[in-house]
């Protein structure tokens, strides 16, 4: 019998064809596509892309890394899809398939026999359209070559494309032939290939025989252009008949008057005007043609430049048009009606068009060739935002407008201002019913729930707005989702708006969420909505408003939506869901959307009855923190007034009860008061040195007067604790910026950086090991290192440091207390049954880093292989994490790879985290929903919840204020539900009443902060005050980023670039430092945005002093906050900054 031939799975088949092909691979794909993969550590990632090595390099050492160091099962199939997705290499992935492809090695040297040709005669530029139709090159492939034309040439242009041309495709070459006839340069085609030009030819058919010249779009002008740098004089002052495309009856006139549209598009004044004057196109008020743009996107005064050439091109005299204009030109709704910043996709539809153009394009066509472009071709290439690519003439025009599609918030804004890691590629998570269309053997079964849910869904099932609080793991979104089923059920039955928006705080709680919906409610369409999937796949809220049921979405993306005009008005939603309702005070992003709410339903003549319904789900409403019955009954009436909640929901039938115990949990509860260190050397230490610190500050502010110098001092009695870190952050925020002596404020700040070191490494050593302090103090040092000492003040503070740590070692303290007592708990609950789970919850990123490295370097507890669970809302050098890491985080701990977790907040609520035996708190407590919240963590029978501080501590103290105050809430729930049942009207008067007040009290607060508005401010370096820009300088780009605009900011900025670690499908990309130009201060003040191939310095707020006119200075952390408004960046404001940086080229 003939032995069965071997079976190799597709991992073993990729691996054999990828080492087989692996030379011809390493042509193809760039080292950045490689680190789309999850696999590749930070290091890895590090040591694959270098810029100083050829990318075939970079790209043999990230697959040898590949084969070699990465364990992950499945890492060469993940490959192969890489390579078969959206941008990839559909070539490489039908090779690693074990798919016969052609070689095209015949044809690779035919580029290289004539690339001097190709590049002296091709349009690298009018090719992109055609090639992208093939898909021969991608869009990114498209971006880069026009980036290289704007910044460096159209020569550098033509290199570009064609080092992408044999990347991707297996016919590339027949594409690249067929375009070069397309653009009408037939003679290149030619002299490539003449067999396969003569084939092509044969196909053809005959040219049309009547075309229509581009330059009669316009009539009645002049053009004149020579190269002694003219000004265009172009005059169209007839009213033109624009047709909405999709309407045969519909039609708009738009009158245009010199050059500009009435109702608002500039791109179409420079699109006419680009297509116009063809290669002649030159800035109205500068001598320098466009084509020196090659230096005006990279300027920078700091870094020395590829230089453009010294002679500049001479461009010859423009055709004058001799056609009429062309009578109708359809435009898109869209164009006419405008965009958030009065601009939108333009999309121009003509017919057959025929550029002349014998001597513009210069040497790239012969005498007398004319270029056809088809209609699909010009709706490409229009010279707008949405556009892959611009048309001839228009490609050295940068693009004047991207639409507000993704608004920032100010935390994210500075986040990205202050990082300087790649973040890694995010794992997508797939929705079943984020389609179109639902299978129609999908059967809408009702969502089974358990009588207490019922009794809970109850209300809102009837169409009523209500808040249901029932305990963490009780099964609150299932309640949820009947009420989401019942409502679209009975709204489409009555065939009213049937649209559910599920609202979230966080991107991992949507996906959850998404998830559990697709499961329960497999009948109705489910998209979810975060910040990154509008971001990275460039899908928007508001265009799936029509195509799905239910929308889970993160709350600030339904506020920037609404703050942009793209969401009109919550009534395009008909049930709002907010999970963990109990957000819903103060200033959180929830209420920005129920104020909303609110102010809509307080109009007068307001049909209540067409407002969306509202439900909140939380596991505890709170009391405020107050242990007084009224203020804690406020604080509950407060939430259901801002919810507009009819009902208060929770489970009060006694037999349903007694079921909800038993499906939910009640840890046993204790505190655990622990010694504290009965000798501390170290922080005897640290208390010297900021006596130190204490006394030169006394020292440097004898000028000022008592008063001043009392708020000055250090408060040494609170140093070391979170009392500490209150009083440093009004120090910061209003004390040092309002000093008005400029070398008070150079003395004071770099004390305050080493103080909150200090500070931070004292508390660290009380909670964690004495060489994790000081890996906090030696970082922070050798960062204030790098800045040579050129002021007195610095060199002092480096001498206190380097005089402690030589004083002594610390080698022999003794452990940690509160270590030995966890370590024990630990061993006894964890290491003794594999199949435990713990949760640690601490207060700091650096706290939990600092706990995962001793529970791993510890030899009874390593086998626990803790991990840490932190925030996206840090860069990753600052100790956060992705979202792609806490996925990981969380599925290792359920599958056991992890037992133990040491986390943040961003894990005390709503995340689906497994059943813990172990909840600690450790030195960290805050209020009676967070207490409630996370005890809900200890899920498994016999579970505890423990928590962990210094014997005195006010931590225990607060612990026990919090049991209170859930015991008073506890108390309060049933007397305010009897209360709403007994007195509904007295209910619905009341929550009129409350809401009233809260909208009156908004309103003052509006006022108070545009009276304090002025018309412009200073912005200074908060570490030494150097000027570095006015307000006006600023502007803000795509809704939050903050840009300086002004060329002279940078003589006192300096700019250090490096490969983007942020990059936005729109354009916009983020990626190195910004620092303070001044030689003793070199602090860093931001990042860098390039921005239509322009960098510009984007500023994080917090490095800055802002001052008013009168010469008091501030320091903000959120923008909201500043007292004077920032403009956005406008296309005129892009129009300056371009002729600027010409005129500083000539």
């Amino acid at each position: 019998m003939a032995s069965a031939e071997p079976t190799f799975c597709r991992d073993e088949i990729i691996r054999g064809n990828l080492l087989a092909f692996q030379a011809y691979i390493e042509l193809c794909i760039k080292p950045t596509d490689l680190l789309k993969l999850p696999f590749y550590s930070k290091e890895q990632r590090k040591q694959i892309f270098n810029n100083h090595e050829p990318k075939v390099q970079q790209v043999r050492r990230g697959l040898d890394i590949l084969h070699n160091e990465i364990r992950d099962p499945g890492k060469y199939a993940a490959f192969q899809d890489l390579m078969a997705g959206e941008n990839g290499y559909p070539k490489i992935a039908a090779i690693l398939n074990g798919e016969i492809v052609p070689s095209d090695e015949h044809y690779r040297k035919l580029l290289d026999l004539f690339s001097r040709e190709l590049i002296k005669r091709m349009s690298a530029i009018d090719l992109l359209p055609h090639l992208l139709e093939k898909e021969t090159i991608t869009d990114e492939d498209a971006q880069t070559v026009r980036a290289q034309c704007v910044n460096n040439g159209i020569t550098f242009a033509c290199w570009e494309l064609l080092f992408a041309l044999p990347l991707r495709k297996e016919d590339w070459f027949k594409d690249l032939m067929v375009s070069l006839i397309d653009v009408g340069t037939p003679d290149i085609a030619e002299l490539l290939e003449p067999d396969m030009f003569a084939k092509i030819m044969a196909q053809r058919p005959p040219p049309p025989k009547e075309v229509v010249d581009i330059v009669s779009f316009v009539s009645e002008h002049n053009v004149d252009n020579d190269c002694t740098g003219a000004e265009h004089d172009i005059e169209i002052s007839e009213t033109t008949d624009l047709k909405a495309r999709g309407s045969d009856n519909e039609s708009t006139d738009v009158t245009l008057s010199e050059g500009r549209p009435a109702n608002d598009s500039d791109s179409f004044d420079a699109a006419m005007e680009a297509l116009l004057l063809g290669d002649n196109l030159k800035d109205p008020d500068s001598d320098v043609p466009l084509t020196a743009m090659s230096q005006v996107g990279r300027e920078d005064s700091h870094e020395t430049q590829m230089s453009s050439p010294k002679e500049p091109k001479v461009l010859p005299k423009a055709q004058v048009p001799q056609r009429q204009l062309a009578n109708n030109i359809p435009v898109t709704n869209e164009a006419v009606d405008g965009g958030a910043n009065g601009l939108d996709t333009f999309s121009a539809e003509i017919d057959e068009v025929l550029l002349r153009d014998t001597s513009a394009s210069g040497p790239m066509l012969n005498t007398g060739a004319t270029r056809c472009y088809k209609r699909e071709f010009l709706i490409k290439c229009n010279g707008t935002a949405a556009t892959r690519v611009c048309p001839p003439g228009v490609r050295l025009l940068p693009e004047i407008y991207v639409p507000i599609t993704n608004v920032v918030s100010d935390e994210e804004n500075d986040l990205i201002a202050d990082s300087s890691d790649d973040d890694d590629e995010a794992k997508e998570i797939n929705i079943e019913t984020d389609v179109d269309a639902i299978d129609k053997g999908k059967e809408d079964k009702d969502v089974e729930l358990f009588d207490y849910q019922k009794e809970l869904a109850k209300e809102g099932c009837e169409g009523e707005n209500v808040v249901i609080m029932a305990p963490t793991n009780s099964g609150k979104t299932y309640v949820g989702s009947r009420i989401m089923q019942v409502h679209l059920r009975r709204q489409k039955a009555q065939a009213l708006l049937a649209k559910v928006i599920f609202l979230v705080e966080n991107e991992a709680l949507a996906f959850q969420q998404g998830k559990l919906f697709a499961e329960k409610l497999p009948a109705y369409r489910t998209k979810v909505f975060t910040g990154s999937v509008q971001r990275e796949k460039q899908q928007y809220l508001w265009d799936f408003l029509a195509s799905r049921d239910i929308l889970v979405v993160t709350a600030q993306v339904l506020v920037n939506a609404l703050k942009t005009g793209h969401i009109q008005s919550l009534t395009q939603f008909s049930l709002i869901v907010f999970d963990e309702c109990h957000h819903s005070n103060k200033q959180h992003m929830y209420n920005e959307i129920l104020w909303k709410y609110i102010e809509m339903k307080l109009q007068p003549g307001t049909d209540v009855a067409a407002l969306p319904q509202v439900v909140g789900l939380t596991a505890s409403l709170g009391v405020g923190g107050s242990t007084d019955w009224e203020a804690g009954l406020k604080h509950m009436k407060n939430i259901l007034a801002n919810m507009d909640a009819k009902f208060l929901c929770t489970v009060r039938n006694p037999v349903n009860k007694e079921e909800l115990k038993k499906r939910t949990n009640c840890p046993i509860e204790e505190p655990v008061p622990v010694q504290h260190r009965a000798h501390d050397r170290f922080a005897e230490a640290i208390m010297d040195v900021v006596k130190q610190i204490d006394d030169l500050i006394l020292e440097s502010c004898d000028i000022l007067d008592h008063a001043t110098m009392d708020i000055c001092r250090i408060p040494l009695g609170i140093f070391g604790t979170e009392r500490y870190l209150q009083w440093n952050a009004e120090f910061v925020k209003n004390t040092i910026p309002g000093l008005r002596v400029d070398l008070i404020r150079r003395i004071l700040n770099p004390c305050r950086r080493h103080l909150e070191a200090y500070n931070k490494a004292l508390m660290i050593h009380k909670d964690a090991r004495i060489m994790d302090a000081i890996r906090i103090l030696e970082d922070f040092m050798k960062e204030f290192r790098e800045v040579p000492e050129h002021v007195e003040t610095d060199a002092r503070l480096i001498n206190f440091y380097d005089g402690m740590m030589l004083s002594d070692s610390f080698d022999d303290e003794p452990e940690n207390p509160k270590l030995v007592k966890m370590g024990q708990i630990l061993q006894d609950v964890l290491v003794a049954d594999n199949n435990a789970r713990g949760i640690i919850f601490v207060k700091t990123r650096e706290l939990a880093k600092a706990l995962v490295s001793w529970i791993n370097e510890t030899d009874y507890l390593k086998i626990l292989q803790a991990s840490e669970f932190v925030g996206q809302n840090a860069a990753t050098s600052k100790g956060g994490m992705t979202k792609c890491k806490q996925k990981d985080a969380l599925e290792y701990f359920k599958g056991g790879r992890h037992r133990v977790i040491i986390a943040t907040s961003v894990a005390e609520e709503g995340l689906d985290i497994q059943k813990c035996n172990l909840v600690i708190r450790y030195e960290h407590v805050t209020n009676e929903i967070v207490r409630l919240q996370s005890r809900g963590r200890a899920r498994a029978d016999f579970s505890r919840y423990l928590v962990i501080s210094e014997e005195g501590s006010w931590i225990l103290d607060k612990e026990e204020k919090n049991r209170r105050c859930e015991e008073l809430m506890n108390k309060i729930v049933p007397h305010l539900q009897a209360f709403i049942d007994d007195h509904a009207n007295l209910w619905e008067n009341e929550l009129l009443q409350l809401q009233t007040e809260m909208k009156e009290e908004r309103d003052r607060e509006k006022e108070r902060r545009r009276l304090n508005m002025v018309n412009e401010v200073e912005f200074q370096c908060l570490n030494c005050s150097a000027f570095i820009c006015m307000s006006d300088d600023i502007k803000c780009i795509k809704g939050a980023h903050h840009i300086i605009t002004d060329p002279e900011a940078d003589e006192r900025l300096r700019l250090e670039r490096d490969t983007p670690y942020f990059v936005e499908p729109e354009g916009a990309e983020y990626g190195g430092q910004v620092y303070c130009a001044k030689v003793s201060c070199q602090v860093k003040l931001g990042s860098i945005c390039t921005y239509k191939y322009m960098d510009f310095p984007l500023i994080s707020l917090k490095a800055f002093r802002v001052v008013k006119p009168d010469g008091t200075g501030k320091s903000y952390k959120v923008w909201k906050k500043v007292p004077c408004e920032i403009a956005d960046f406008t296309f005129d404001d892009l129009r300056d900054v371009i002729d600027i940086r010409l005129n500083n080229l000539v």
